[in-house]
């Protein structure tokens, strides 16, 4: 069952920080046909950066080069697939850089190894509740593509996304995702 990294590139303008990666992982039930699964699982993906793209403003691309690296018992080994760009469609106003739409993945297994997070940002300006929170409208956007995302991938013949831990050397499969009701802050882990 060979393992791999699927790395999704971000890159805007007019913001500090840029670029940044989305990491996500894959797994293929058969070595054979990897390239193939990469591929329909990084369409998935596609699929789900299509589905928000209404709350990232029309200057930020998300990108997947083609390629995917093995992990664990398959590092060294590379796959590759056909790459896609989606853009934002959201005008150009951002809202602070820090600030960024969380995903919490959630597998099957117990314990912080089994739990994943995707920092998805900037957002656009415009896109928060009086309160300062994220807009209902926007969360509710974001998680429905969530759960296709998590349904593809579970009703998937060849493979799935999962979340890998280096540490246990164990692909766990998504089973769930949640858009939480408040803005993330992705610190740098080098501070």
């Amino acid at each position: 069952m060979p393992t791999f990294r699927i790395p999704v590139n971000i890159e805007w303008d007019g913001a500090s920080g840029s670029p940044g990666v989305n990491v996500f992982h894959g797994r293929s039930d058969t070595d054979e046909g990897t390239d193939e699964t990469l591929g329909d699982l990084a369409g998935m993906l596609q699929s789900f950066y299509d589905g928000i793209k209404g709350a990232f403003p029309s200057s930020l691309e998300f990108s997947f080069l083609g390629e995917a690296t093995g992990v664990g018992d398959d590092t060294g080994e590379a796959y590759s697939a056909d790459p896609w760009t989606v853009t934002g469609t959201a005008g150009s106003s951002y809202l602070p850089p820090a600030l960024t739409m969380l995903v919490a993945w959630r597998t099957a297994g117990a314990g912080r190894s089994a739990r994943g997070r995707t920092f998805l940002g900037p957002i656009s300006g415009g896109l928060t509740d009086n309160d300062g929170t994220p807009s209902a409208s926007t969360i509710a956007a974001i998680q429905a593509e969530v759960d296709d995302l998590i349904s593809n991938s579970t009703n998937y013949f060849n493979g799935a996304l999962g979340i890998y831990s280096r540490t246990q050397n164990i692909f766990r499969d998504l089973v769930s995702g949640e858009v939480p009701n408040y803005f993330a802050v992705l610190r740098s882990r080098r501070d």
